[in-house]
């Protein structure tokens, strides 16, 4: 009877911090998604930028290879013009993996993985094939289906398969600058 009030306090104290614990986790989980989403609009942002500078290297590199073989410039002019396009195909290739990187980090941050649970890791073509397919999915609203395999057991109900949860349906798809941008890469220089 005397230990009674004070059992119901702290349990009602274990409660109070369990509550405490899920809201703390809620906001660092929100904090990384929206720090990822940040981080994928700086790539982004940095993706158009070299980009842009990359183009304007390879036109310079034109230019330079039209007056070297017309006489108004050195060849150690071109070989630097080419250099430079070369360096800013080496920073578009590094933005663009940064980027690729930032988006695969927002799938990442709120749970997303685009290999199905069930994929054959062993064949790259058809492992690509999988991969494009929940793309495709999530592109037109579908996220990937989150049932067992027929070969996993859930942890608490024995020989049961059944989903540990039902399929999200109706989902916006991604913003994807990134695939957009990736369809009209910079032309390779000429040799």
């Amino acid at each position: 009877m005397i230990q009674g009030p004070r059992a119901i306090a702290v349990a009602k104290g274990n409660v109070k911090l369990s509550e405490m614990r899920r809201l703390a986790l809620s906001v660092a989980i929100l904090a990384q998604i929206n720090l990822s989403a940040q981080k994928y609009v700086t790539a982004v942002d940095f993706l158009k930028s070299s980009r842009q500078i990359n183009d304007v290297s390879l036109q310079m590199e034109q230019l330079a290879v039209s007056a070297s073989a017309a006489g108004a410039q050195s060849e150690a002019n071109r070989v630097r013009h080419q250099m430079a396009a070369l360096l800013g195909q080496l920073e578009y290739s590094r933005s663009l993996a940064h980027t690729h990187q930032a988006l695969a980090n927002l799938y990442a941050s709120i749970g997303v993985d685009l290999v199905p649970a069930n994929a054959d890791i062993q064949d790259l073509k058809h492992l690509t094939a999988q991969v494009e397919h929940s793309i495709a999915l999530w592109e037109n609203g579908r996220l990937p289906d989150l049932t067992l395999p027929d070969n996993v057991k859930k942890p608490d109900a024995g020989n049961s398969t059944a989903p540990v949860a039902a399929p999200v349906q109706q989902a916006a798809p991604p913003a994807t600058p990134v695939a957009q941008m990736d369809t009209a890469q910079p032309a390779a220089t000429p040799g």
